[in-house]
């Protein structure tokens, strides 16, 4: 791992084991409790998350053979991604459903093929931060929908801030969850 990643790297990492901790702490029951309708369960996020951790990696392997042969990520990515990243912290937790594309949740999945899933997802991406070269850092890493071309930093950085919000709804979650219990 490049040292200038490292910070972002970490962020991330604890956030992806916050979501995990949570899951594996919760009832089955809590796991799938819906809040108010519309809204996603616990097993929702982690499946979205998991989803978009998945789809963002398997784009960046694909980058990587070619990163060296792209021009280096501009300043107007920088400018997106704090817009987007803003757009992210401004949001209720009500508000994140509706901000996604519904074809993501489309599958359904049990809990077991989902922690598989997320351990397969986390394995894909340290093996390409490990075959990440220096000199390719500020190039194209991964293409967001809404910010464009990020480079490697941007990419952790992103990842952080979109776990962020979701872990903001699974804390959203459990207090409704334990209001109701009561």
């Amino acid at each position: 791992m490049h040292t200038s990643l490292t910070p972002h790297w970490d962020a991330w990492v604890q956030r992806r084991e916050q979501v995990m901790d949570v899951a594996l702490n919760v009832t089955e029951d809590e796991l799938l409790f819906v809040p108010y309708e519309d809204e996603w369960s616990i097993k929702d996020v982690i499946q979205h998350l998991q989803t978009v951790d998945y789809g963002f990696a398997l784009s960046a392997q694909r980058r990587l053979p070619n990163m060296a042969d792209k021009e280096p990520v501009g300043p107007e990515a920088e400018t997106a991604l704090n817009m987007l990243s803003e757009r992210l912290r401004s949001m209720t937790p009500v508000d994140a459903p509706t901000a996604v594309n519904p074809s993501f949740m489309e599958e359904t999945v049990s809990f077991a093929q989902l922690k598989d899933r997320w351990m397969r997802t986390g394995v894909l991406w340290v093996q390409i931060f490990d075959e990440l070269g220096e000199d390719v850092l500020d190039r194209p890493f991964i293409k967001h929908p809404r910010t464009g071309y990020l480079s490697a930093a941007q990419a952790l950085r992103w990842l952080s801030a979109h776990y962020d919000n979701h872990i903001a709804q699974i804390e959203e979650n459990q207090r409704v969850y334990a209001e109701r219990q009561d």
